[in-house]
């Protein structure tokens, strides 16, 4: 359990029926803080267990006897009989009861984890110190009511029953798909699921107008003159994407974060205007874009801003922590990279961190960075779709609207998705009003195509639980044909062919590969299709993307509706493929870029929400929450005719990404 940059802070509790123990916090004193077996023996083991056992022996009371589960971690001394912590157990006549490693079902324990974590991640102020971590898990941890432990404990019933757990995996079969090739400029590579931009100098297009990148520095936390270098290396770098920019730093902008949201963007609006105002009386055009450069990672001073810029301005932004500036300046290039390198760029320090930054400079503006260089697998003349639904969650207004988005694309091959969004009911599941953004998308698409409406819609929804699967074909496949009908002014039959799919990212299904040889997970490109899938649906897992550390977790895709009649095989290539166009990173993603953008919109239209979230302007609420929250300003404000949030100016851009 650990936030931000906060060393690991390791804890070990005991829960039963009826009985929850206090909560100890190990010292590790082991790599990186991991705590060892004789940190587990010293510190919990030996003063603590054996008076853990007698009070929940007597909490059950005469003539029952507890039972003594311990989780995987090897500190516990799982692995032989013969270390000291299995030794010492032996010793003292302790016997370990056989269960799963770390199954949330098997082990009650790991719920009671998994409360604690989230309830840290929906704290605004994170913790940021070892000992604030300490003060926060344990606070935490008393808040479990014992009544929700007892539940956790009567699921495990089914051990009465006789049911046993295998002793090993699954053994089932996969297949490794294809990595597909990318086009930037007029170059192609043979790309691997990762791959870095020093082999290509020129994006696919350029966006708009590349004049007046302003950068303002909101907080203090370093000298200008470091700023004034970042910025002259980035205009440098940006030539050498051949992007000619100029940059404008304007003097910082103190964060308000201890005042209430209405001070707070009230300050910034005018704030930002004022530098807007200045470069268009200097400049005589507007500035493009603004880069924001924020002295640490403030989730409510990043929503501001993107409220600000989004829905008040209408300009493109971007944000960077004074980290990575710090980074971007003081670290010099890899000698292999300096061939590379403009002759006159011989300064340009971290070119990881300017390259990203180029590349959302340029889709930022309206530029495509790259596309696949062959067939994606999609149909000729098809419309990409993701949407999603994001809930205000506990300690909100509980009148709160949920808030759905929708993105689209305009080609089957590129990475250009832009976006409709909406306010619905309180914790509504389906998108309420999906028909009204299909239209959106649909003549965008048209704009975009000499008036030519899409042959077939590729919709991939995100979000969506297995128990919900009947909501996505009775509320919203009904809506996405009717919106195809009006379209099309009602002709009959609707040409308009739709492939539905729900993607699935909270899952318990895990892929390794076969034997202990390998600590590495399965490459990427793993689609399996069998064995671990109900009979008579029309599903599979993918893992598209390529994990380093931890477990890689793949997709699991549902196919709801299929009229364009793809195969299983094409509908998997063509899932795979898409998530290769994805325009912020040089890699795959690990679900395919439509459910993946409609995800990342919802994020963005958290953060105009956020003054709700944060317990403020609930005063003005009335008997129509949708209408109250949709016509402040200071939140969502669609006035002036706009259904979406944010400004028309943004209508054609990427801007959430």
């Amino acid at each position: 359990m650990h936030r931000g940059g906060t060393i690991p802070v390791h804890f070990f509790g005991a829960v039963g029926y009826g009985y929850k123990s206090p909560l100890i916090n190990i010292h590790g004193t082991g790599k990186s803080g991991a705590f060892t077996q004789t940190d587990y023996l010293a510190q919990v083991l030996k003063p603590y267990i054996q008076d853990f056992l007698a009070a929940f022996a007597a909490v059950l009371g005469p003539g029952k006897t507890p039972q003594f589960m311990e989780d995987g971690n090897s500190a516990h001394g799982h692995k032989t009989t013969s270390n000291i912590c299995a030794t010492w157990r032996t010793s003292m006549g302790i016997t370990l009861f056989p269960h799963p490693a770390v199954s949330p079902d098997m082990n009650p324990i790991e719920k009671c984890w998994r409360r604690i974590k989230q309830a840290l991640h929906r704290r605004l102020r994170q913790p940021t110190t070892e000992v604030q971590m300490v003060v926060a898990v344990l606070e935490e941890w008393d808040k479990i009511p014992q009544e929700w432990i007892n539940g956790l404990i009567e699921q495990q019933d089914f051990w009465a029953f006789g049911l046993k757990v295998a002793n090993d995996f699954l053994a089932v079969k996969g297949k490794t798909l294809r990595y597909p090739d990318v086009r930037y400029g007029s170059q192609t590579q043979n790309t691997d699921p990762s791959w870095n931009l020093k082999s290509h100098p020129k994006f696919l297009t350029k966006g708009g107008d590349w004049q007046n990148l302003v950068v303002v520095e909101v907080g203090s936390f370093t000298e200008h003159g470091l700023i004034r270098t970042f910025l002259a290396h980035l205009v440098s770098e940006l030539a050498f994407y051949e992007i000619p920019i100029s940059g404008d730093f304007k003097l910082r902008v103190d964060p308000l974060v201890d005042r209430d949201s209405v001070v707070r963007r009230a300050h910034y609006s005018v704030a930002f205007q004022e530098i807007f105002d200045d470069v268009l009386r200097q400049a005589h055009t507007n500035p493009v874009m603004f880069l924001f450069i924020l002295a640490d990672k403030d989730a409510t001073v990043y929503a501001d801003i993107k409220w600000w810029a989004d829905c008040i301005r209408g300009v493109p932004s971007i944000c960077v922590t004074s980290t990575a500036v710090q980074k971007a300046v003081g670290k010099r290039p890899k000698p292999t990279d300096r061939d590379l390198r403009l002759a006159n760029n011989k300064n340009i320090l971290d070119c990881k961190v300017y390259g990203n930054l180029a590349l959302k400079i340029n889709f930022k503006l309206g530029g495509v960075n790259h596309r696949l260089a062959g067939t994606s697998g999609v149909k000729l003349n098809t419309m990409l779709v993701g949407a999603d639904v994001t809930h205000s969650g506990k300690g909100a207004d509980p009148g709160c609207p949920s808030l759905a988005g929708v993105v689209s694309s305009c080609s089957s091959s590129i990475g250009k998705f832009v976006a409709s969004a909406r306010l619905q009911s309180n914790n509504t599941e389906y998108i309420e009003d999906l028909e009204g953004m299909m239209l959106e998308r649909l003549q965008w698409y048209q704009s975009k195509n000499e008036n030519k409406l899409p042959d077939h819609i590729l919709f991939y929804r995100d979000g969506v639980s297995e128990s919900q699967y009947g909501m996505v074909r009775d509320e919203e496949l009904p809506q996405i044909q009717e919106a195809c009908r009006k379209i099309q002014a009602g002709r009959t039959p609707r040409s308009i062919q739709i492939t539905l799919l729900v993607v699935g990212k909270r899952h318990h299904t895990r892929f390794f590969p076969k034997g202990r040889e390998s600590p590495e997970n399965l490459k990427a490109g793993l689609c399996v299709e069998t064995e671990v899938m109900p009979l008579h649906q029309f599903s599979f897992y993918l893992q598209s993307h390529q994990s380093a550390l931890g477990t890689a977790r793949s997709g699991h895709y549902v196919v709801i509706e299929n009229e364009s009649r793809y195969t299983a095989t094409l509908l998997q290539e063509t899932t795979n493929n898409l998530c290769y166009i994805g325009s912020r990173a040089t890699a795959a993603l690990s679900i395919c870029t439509p459910a993946r953008y409609a995800d990342i919109l919802c994020d963005r239209l958290r953060c105009y929400m956020r003054p709700v979230f944060e317990g403020e302007l609930l005063n003005f609420l009335k008997n129509n929450p949708i209408a109250d929250y949709r016509d402040k300003n200071l939140i969502w404000g669609t006035g002036n005719g706009r259904v979406s949030p944010w400004h028309p100016n943004l209508n054609d851009r990427s801007f959430y990404l």
